[in-house]
């Protein structure tokens, strides 16, 4: 199930760099194989559910969920945001976090979320040039499961939820476990992601990353790439991506 609000298609000249003097080297097995995408935000457009969800949860517990709140919450993980709200309403962590994902599941299971603009067409250039996607998600598996399903997004080599890893954004470890889970160097993967959270986790992961920014700016010392749109972007787009993390520029 694809639901686009638009076809907008904008040149690659008007990406925008943020460059760290690293310099690599790219040899003939350096190439993009993978591709991983963060769902939240990145792939679907979730926000405003979770800022619908976080309200309606913390006003039953007496407490008015603000926009500073829902800023502190983009990105995740998980954990700490249900950490915040606990500290906010002195309810215990666990049942507030059973509460939120419960209502979560309930309003993507009732209301699938629409795909992002632009995905309709990256997506099969990315298959049809033999690249492998993951699902790389800070959210607990009972969501990211839930979003796969109701959208049909079978195209998918390997999800990667919150509790598979050991530690998940914004430490490297999910972008490390979706690579060796697909058989890929970790040095031919190329990340996407719309959080200063999950840019952080990409970038500790050293793989190249492109970021689409959802409602924060990101901020970040390393070399990323910023598009404000994912109709603004190829399959060639990120292959140059790939190619000049390791090249320089």
């Amino acid at each position: 199930m694809w639901h686009f609000d638009f076809d907008l298609r904008l040149g690659f000249d008007d990406l925008t760099l943020l460059e760290n003097p690293r310099r690599g080297l790219l040899t003939p097995e350096k190439t993009l194989q993978a591709v991983f995408i963060d769902m939240d935000g990145t792939l679907v457009e979730t926000e405003s559910a979770w800022w619908e969800t976080e309200i309606a949860v913390m006003r039953s517990y007496g407490y008015e969920w603000t926009q500073k709140d829902q800023e502190l919450a983009l990105g995740g993980p998980m954990h700490r945001v249900i950490d915040y709200m606990s500290e906010k309403t002195g309810v215990p962590g666990p049942e507030i976090d059973t509460k939120l994902i419960t209502s979560m599941q309930k309003r993507l299971s009732e209301q699938p979320p629409r795909i992002q603009p632009g995905w309709d067409l990256l997506i099969p250039e990315l298959i049809e040039n033999k690249i492998k996607l993951a699902l790389v998600s800070a959210s607990p598996r009972l969501l990211v499961d839930t979003v796969v399903q109701g959208l049909n997004l079978d195209f998918f080599d390997l999800t990667i939820a919150a509790e598979d890893p050991v530690k998940t954004k914004p430490y490297p470890d999910p972008f490390w476990m979706a690579a060796d889970q697909l058989n890929v160097p970790r040095t031919n993967c190329l990340v996407i992601e719309d959080s200063n959270t999950g840019v952080t986790s990409a970038t500790r992961a050293k793989m190249p990353t492109l970021a689409v920014p959802a409602e924060i700016p990101i901020v970040t010392d390393e070399k990323v790439v910023i598009v404000e749109s994912i109709t603004q972007v190829k399959y060639q787009d990120l292959v140059r991506i790939y190619n000049d993390y390791y090249q320089g520029y």
